[in-house]
């Protein structure tokens, strides 16, 4: 939840300072899935640099749960 709040935060006042990208303090891996998309949403991928691309990949490196519902 912490990590969600600090996502939020930083979304917000990214359009107030266009210069500073506050992505490269976020650590994916502990976003909720929610928060995920909502910054797969709101965030373009010029946007982000190399070190916000190498915390992405911590988070797709994490194992994936699926329940019976998600498998077609």
């Amino acid at each position: 939840e912490n990590e969600d709040s600090l996502l939020d935060i930083f979304l917000r006042r990214r359009s107030e300072n266009n210069d500073e990208n506050f992505l490269e303090f976020i650590e994916f891996q502990f976003l909720s899935e929610n928060e995920i998309q909502y910054f797969l949403n709101e965030v373009k991928f010029n946007e982000i640099n190399e070190q916000i691309w190498s915390k992405i990949v911590k988070r797709l490196e994490l194992p994936v749960k699926l329940n019976s519902n998600d498998i077609g």
